[in-house]
């Protein structure tokens, strides 16, 4: 659905003569949601045994990883042309004459709407750990509130715990001003955090 939604954008300002737009389009979605939030999300099952799972995983990494050297091709040509040729080999020609990513209609609203639940729950924790100081290494307790039956429904799934934060921990990545969650009755939630200090309620971001 986010590779779509930006081949789409991309595609659109490019055909409008706004190079800056399409470039920015590009790297947000390379940036805040291959990077921050698919590769660490997925790397739980890359790093697990194998399976199904993991290989389904492991291909749908590299085809999105092909799809963004396509999509940042107008923008850095040489160095995704030799990255294509790395990857692809002889047998994968060019990348100059690859198609251009097309609509796959593959969109599931119901899954993109459980993603950026989870995506909020974590930016949320994440600056909240920022705002109060927490040491990375730190684990806590998460206690989590959620004003909308959706909300309570998804908070009370049992689920696999939380990856840890990468390295940038802290910083609250909200692609195109999404993932605001309200909040208003409590609901637990439990997530890999640990720690002698009393569990704090959150609220979200407003």
């Amino acid at each position: 659905q986010e590779r779509e939604n930006t081949a789409r954008d991309v595609t659109a300002a490019i055909q409008a003569y706004k190079f800056n737009d399409a470039a920015g389009e590009a790297y947000r979605f390379v940036w805040n949601i291959y990077c921050d939030w698919y590769l660490e999300l997925a790397k739980p099952v890359l790093l697990g045994p194998d399976g199904a799972a993991k290989s389904e995983t492991r291909a749908m990494v590299a085809w999105a990883r092909d799809e963004i050297l396509k999509l940042l091709h107008p923008f850095m040509p040489f160095i995704t042309e030799a990255l294509w040729r790395h990857l692809a080999g002889a047998e994968g020609g060019m990348l100059i004459l690859a198609p251009w990513p097309a609509r796959t209609d593959l969109g599931d609203a119901a899954a993109l709407a459980e993603m950026e639940w989870i995506v909020s729950l974590v930016s949320a924790i994440r600056t909240a750990r920022s705002e109060m100081n927490v040491p990375a290494a730190a684990e806590l307790d998460a206690h989590v509130t959620e004003s909308t039956p959706e909300g309570r429904e998804r908070s009370a799934r049992p689920r696999p715990p939380i990856p840890p934060p990468p390295s940038r921990a802290g910083s609250a990545c909200t692609p195109r001003g999404r993932f605001r969650p309200r909040s208003a009755s409590p609901t637990s939630w439990g997530c890999p955090c640990r720690s002698t200090r009393p569990p704090a309620a959150w609220s979200g971001p407003r």
